[in-house]
């Protein structure tokens, strides 16, 4: 799913514009029915009427999009969707923050938009090191090099590139388990254009399928240069930041044969990860 589609088939992206341009709306309404209590007796009337008029047109065109947003909202993310009982409180706060930029332009409206804008950038870094997820996703693939009585080696493979190996790895035991790190955002942060991420964290390795006790794991490395910064930042900010939450999911263990393929299988759903032979 590209950024576009994930924005447009969320309720919060058209709920939050229709809040902002009802705020826009509402605070370009009070500078027409408002006298302006600066405007001198020798003021041009018709000057006034003039901008009062233009004022609101621009009224009118922002409550006609907000309007408009309301049908977007129901349909295209799907009319089950609506009722989710947190979307008036993201309305009301996106419409007082559309009413103030409106009504105090150079003290509130251009330094929140941008310090919005720097904040999106900085989240977006921050999480790129985490691939989005949607529904059921294959996360990574194993080829299974050799089985052995007591160890195995096995290739872990990148998803985009089949041939793209990320690690080369040999663990005690005969059965083995992906372990992914998983990153959920809440609904209302849209503009990161997903709700889940993930990032391979390495390989857990068992004596049997049915054994609990783990035997061997393996970690792949933090990556270098700015992801590394954002990997950590992340791990030392989970729990802190207000609608982002951040785990380890483990797969079952599960035997592998030799020289045979395995997904690595993430449903965002309940964050379930398991492995699937390839045909």
């Amino acid at each position: 799913m590209s950024y576009i589609s994930f924005v447009v088939a969320t309720p919060y992206s058209w709920i939050v514009a229709c809040g902002l341009l009802t705020g826009i709306a509402v605070g370009g309404l009070t500078r027409v029915v408002i006298p302006r209590l600066r405007a001198g007796d020798g003021e041009d009337r018709s000057g006034r009427r003039a901008a009062r008029a233009s004022q609101l047109t621009r009224v009118i065109f922002y409550l006609a999009a907000a309007v408009a947003c309301i049908p977007a909202a129901v349909f295209l993310p799907g009319a089950d969707r609506i009722l989710d009982p947190e979307l008036p409180r993201f309305f009301i706060g996106a419409g007082a923050a559309g009413f103030l930029a409106e009504r105090f332009p150079r003290a509130l409206g251009i330094p929140v938009v941008f310090l919005v804008l720097i904040a999106v950038v900085i989240g977006l870094g921050v999480l790129a090191p985490y691939k989005p997820a949607f529904g059921r996703t294959a996360v990574a693939e194993l080829r299974a090099l050799s089985v052995h009585q007591d160890t195995v080696r096995v290739e872990l493979l990148a998803p985009e590139d089949p041939e793209l190996a990320l690690a080369i790895v040999t663990l005690s035991g005969n059965a083995v388990a992906p372990v992914i790190t998983t990153v959920e955002l809440h609904p209302g942060w849209f503009v990161f254009g997903r709700e889940a991420a993930y990032r391979i964290r390495g390989l857990d390795a068992f004596a049997g399928e049915d054994e609990p006790g783990l035997r061997d794991s393996f970690r792949v490395d933090d990556p270098a240069g700015w992801h590394g910064v954002a990997v950590r930042l992340l791990r030392a900010g989970a729990g802190r930041l207000p609608g982002i939450t951040k785990s380890e999911s483990v797969g079952a263990p599960q035997r592998i044969r030799a020289l045979e393929r395995y997904a690595v299988v993430l449903d965002t759903a309940d964050g379930a990860v398991e492995l699937i032979r390839r045909d």
